[in-house]
């Protein structure tokens, strides 16, 4: 009996293999006296990570590549052309909130800095007094 294969679901599994993912798991503990009567018993639920997959990785990043290089293939110059222009404009938006960010966060500082000046000078007029 012949299984369709799922494309999908394996390439999605090799993924999560090669990023490295979390489980919960359950276990449970039976302590018996010696009659076989249940003595204690524990349910334990635990997370248990599993590490990135180097060959996993691997075999992803060659797959992903080739499929968008065949993507690429088949596009015509006037495809191409759009393709360019939207990852230029991508990065170009990236950029900007990067830059966005970047201001966000010196101005945190800055506000930082200025409260903290802010109490030691206020310190010091205190002592001065």
């Amino acid at each position: 009996m012949a299984t369709k294969i799922d494309r999908d679901k394996i390439i999605e599994a090799m993924y999560k293999k090669a990023i490295g993912y979390d489980i919960d798991e359950d276990s449970e503990e039976i302590v018996l006296d010696g009659e076989s009567e249940i003595k204690n018993h524990k349910k334990k639920l635990s997370k248990k990570h599993y590490a990135p997959d180097v060959t996993a990785a691997r075999a992803c990043l060659e797959l992903f590549s080739e499929e968008m290089m065949n993507k690429y293939e088949r596009m015509n110059e006037v495809e191409l052309l759009a393709e360019r222009n939207r990852l230029l404009k991508e990065l170009e938006t990236a950029d900007h909130k990067t830059k966005l960010e970047e201001t966000n966060n010196q101005t945190d500082i800055d506000d930082e800095q200025f409260e903290k000046e802010g109490v030691e000078d206020n310190a010091d007029e205190i002592d001065n007094e």
